[in-house]
C-alpha cells in the first residue's frame, strides 16, 4: 500500500467572502507530482480538528495515491478534540455550527482548491464522515467535478432528507406523491426499488 506523508499538515487558513476564516490541512500520499485523484474529507458534529484525527485515519484507511484535504469548521482551534458534542466549543463556534454555513464553508473550498487546476485531477473524491456525511452529499451535488462520494456513518438525516440533498427537493416529493398512490406495489419502481421497498 501507499504511504501518507506523516501527521496533518500545520493548518492553512481559508478565507471567506463574508469575513470568516477556517483552517485546514493537506496531506499527500505518494509522489506529489503524480497525484491525480483530490480526497476531501468532511467530519462530523463538535469542534475537533479534522487534521487531529479524522484526516490521517481516512488517508491510511483510503490507502491510494491522492491528495487529502480537510476544512475544519469556524473557530475550531488546531489540534483540538472532542466526543462530537458543542458544549465545550465556546459561543462563537455554536453561532457558526449550523448545517447551512459547513454546506457553504465546504462548498467555497472546495470551488477554491479546484479553481487552482481543476484539469489535474481525473478524481475528485467527496467523503463525509458522520455528520459530515450529509455535508458531504450537498458539496457533491454542488460539485460538477465529483466523481465519487463516500459516506462513513451519516450522522442521523432521514433517508428521504438525504435524497433531497441529492437529487434536490422536487423530485423526491414528485417520487413520494407517485409512492404514496400504490405503496405496495412491487412493479413501480423509483430509483432502482419498488414502492414496497420505499
Amino acid at each position: 500500500g501507499s504511504a501518507w506523508a506523516g501527521p496533518a499538515s500545520r493548518p492553512a487558513v481559508i478565507a471567506f467572502e463574508d469575513g470568516g476564516q477556517a483552517t485546514y490541512h493537506v496531506l499527500e500520499s505518494g509522489e506529489p507530482e503524480a497525484l491525480d485523484t483530490l480526497v476531501f474529507v468532511i467530519g462530523g458534529s463538535g469542534c475537533s480538528d479534522v487534521g487531529a484525527g479524522l484526516l490521517p485515519r481516512v488517508t491510511g484507511a483510503m490507502d491510494m495515491p491522492a491528495r487529502y484535504l480537510a476544512l475544519n469548521k469556524r473557530h475550531v482551534q488546531p489540534g483540538a478534540r472532542g466526543d462530537g458534542g458543542a458544549e465545550q466549543c465556546g459561543r462563537p463556534f455554536n453561532e457558526d455550527d449550523v448545517p447551512s454555513r459547513w454546506v457553504a464553508d465546504t462548498t467555497a473550498f472546495v470551488r477554491s482548491v479546484l479553481a487552482g487546476d481543476a484539469a489535474r485531477w481525473k478524481k475528485v473524491v467527496i467523503v463525509g464522515a458522520s455528520e459530515g456525511g450529509a455535508v458531504a452529499a450537498s458539496v457533491a451535488r454542488a460539485t460538477p467535478e465529483a466523481t465519487h462520494l463516500v459516506v462513513i456513518g451519516d450522522g442521523g438525516w432521514s433517508m428521504r432528507d438525504n435524497l433531497r440533498v441529492l437529487l434536490g427537493a422536487e423530485e423526491v416529493a414528485r417520487a413520494w406523491s407517485e409512492i404514496t398512490r400504490s405503496p405496495d406495489s412491487a412493479e413501480s419502481m423509483w430509483l432502482g426499488h419498488s414502492h414496497r421497498y420505499w
